[in-house]
């Protein structure tokens, strides 16, 4: 079996900077067999392009600063919010406050013109019972004054009813004492006894004529 060898290999010039020399060993196996008619030296070094990337530093001040700042802006759109919902419950009372104003406004002008109406309505009511005794009592005094005139004329009527009776009566009495036969005044005993006999009908007459006005007169059959 073959020892293996070591072979030492110089690190590459983009590495030729580093503080420490470091060698790396490996053993002839892990190596790859090289041909001879290969014109690549062993020790010729082959260029690697390298490609640099840009690095940007940043020191932890700046993360400081970029924190603060974006925190400082959360707290005011937090405080904005916050102003705004307390603008807006402020808003939210001053509307309840003026609605319930206005309702209770409403109300009372709506309570008083109810209490106005009632006591118009009251004194109307009142002003027309006052017009309706008057009226009863001018139409009571109107049937009272008619009924005593009335009652005034049946009692003149009657009265003169009665007058022309008793001038009726008294024509008849002397009509019938200017007509009488000779032979009733040739007879004393029954002179006295004729006069009251043509004398009485006529009474009767006139009694029953006058009964009947004041019947007739005062409504009666």
């Amino acid at each position: 079996m073959p020892t293996p060898e070591v072979i030492p290999i110089n690190p590459s010039s983009s590495r030729s900077s580093s503080s420490s020399d470091s060698r790396m060993l490996f053993i002839a196996d892990d190596l790859p067999e090289i041909s001879p008619t290969d014109d690549v030296l062993l020790d010729e070094e082959t260029p690697v392009d390298q490609i640099s990337m840009p690095t940007a530093i940043v020191s932890s001040h700046d993360y400081t600063d970029a924190f603060a700042q974006l925190r400082a802006t959360v707290d005011q759109i937090f405080i904005e919010q916050v102003e705004t919902r307390f603008h807006l419950d402020e808003l939210k009372v001053t509307f309840s406050k003026r609605i319930s104003n206005i309702e209770i406004a409403f109300l009372t002008a709506s309570y008083n013109q109810d209490r106005v109406i009632l006591a118009q309505t009251n004194v109307l009511c009142k002003e027309m019972q006052a017009q309706k005794d008057a009226l009863s009592k001018e139409l009571d005094a109107m049937r009272k004054e008619e009924n005593f005139q009335t009652l005034s004329a049946h009692l003149a009527e009657i009265i003169a009813y009665m007058i022309r009776g008793r001038d009726d009566k008294k024509g008849e009495g002397s009509s019938s004492r200017g007509t009488q036969p000779p032979n009733n005044q040739s007879r004393p005993g029954d002179s006295g006894r004729g006069r009251g006999s043509r004398s009485e009908p006529s009474r009767k007459r006139g009694g029953s004529t006058s009964s009947r006005g004041f019947r007739y007169w005062l409504g009666g059959s």
